[in-house]
């Protein structure tokens, strides 16, 4: 599905491969999308432009990096949805939730994927924080 209006997204990752691999699919899909590749360079892109959703790894120069830089988010801009990608889950066996709203305020994020994230589960979990209609297939059985 095609955004009708440009979405801005933030997509904040050090590995400029995984950068790279996401960057065209999100601009199929209708997004306008700025690269970052550290905590910092994010947080300058933000004090000088508009974003309508951010999506950021964690563990980047620092092991919370991530967390540090949504924490930097929701107290500049609080309705600015943030989803975290990380390895956490498969490097360390650590499950972040996102599934309550204790849980979201802790991590001051909107949803968090694990990585490998599927592309899918990326569009359609920014679908849902930007209140797009995600188009329903019909399922044949």
């Amino acid at each position: 599905m095609i955004l009708t209006k440009p979405f801005q997204l933030l997509f904040v990752d050090d590995n400029a491969d995984f950068r790279a691999k996401h960057l065209q699919p999100l601009t199929d899909e209708g997004f306008v999308v700025t690269e970052a590749g550290s905590e910092q360079e994010a947080l300058a892109i933000l004090g000088s432009q508009k974003c309508d959703l951010v999506v950021t790894d964690l563990i980047m120069e620092n092991a919370d990096s991530g967390f540090t830089l949504s924490y930097h988010i929701k107290k500049k801009f609080p309705d600015l949805p943030v989803i975290l990608v990380s390895t956490a889950n498969s490097k360390f066996g650590v499950d972040f939730s996102t599934s309550s709203e204790s849980e979201r305020r802790w991590m001051k994020c909107d949803a968090m994927l694990p990585k490998p994230i599927r592309f899918e589960q990326l569009l359609a979990e920014a679908h849902r924080l930007l209140g797009v209609e995600t188009p329903h297939h019909d399922q044949h059985h």
